[in-house]
């Protein structure tokens, strides 16, 4: 092979694989439409049900986890939306009782831990950022 066939191969597989990249990126699936149907709580039904309280450092963002593990939050309105849910730590996620994934692009994971903080969790960066609040 010479040295220009090498160069266009090469050309031609980085732009294969931005393109595979590109499309990957906007594949997320979102388990509150894909998977099932959430149960639409009220605002007064998840503040008076709720088992978890997640109160976010930024002093303003609450979200409520359900006994059927839907994560809640209110928008600026006052309204309760369904924003993503909780599921049991795996094996490999030794330190977390459970964690709690938010439908965001790309979904937020956060794991909380024994004494109730929730951690960044996903990346090699990993802060608390929010404490966890078991009121049931």
């Amino acid at each position: 092979m010479t040295t220009t066939h090498c160069f266009f191969a090469l050309l031609l597989s980085l732009c294969l694989l931005g393109q595979t990249q590109a499309q990957a990126q906007g594949n997320y699936r979102t388990p509150s439409t894909d998977d099932y149907q959430p149960a639409n709580y009220t605002a007064a039904q998840v503040m008076e049900g709720y088992k978890y309280r997640v109160e976010m450092y930024d002093d303003v963002t609450k979200y409520y986890i359900m006994p059927n593990d839907e994560v809640y939050g209110k928008d600026a309105t006052g309204n309760m939306h369904h924003l993503g849910y909780r599921e049991k730590s795996r094996r490999d996620q030794t330190g977390y009782l459970f964690i709690f994934t938010l439908f965001t692009r790309p979904p937020q994971t956060f794991g909380v831990d024994r004494y109730g903080h929730a951690w960044s969790y996903g990346s090699s960066y990993r802060e608390i950022v929010a404490n966890v609040i078991r009121v049931k």
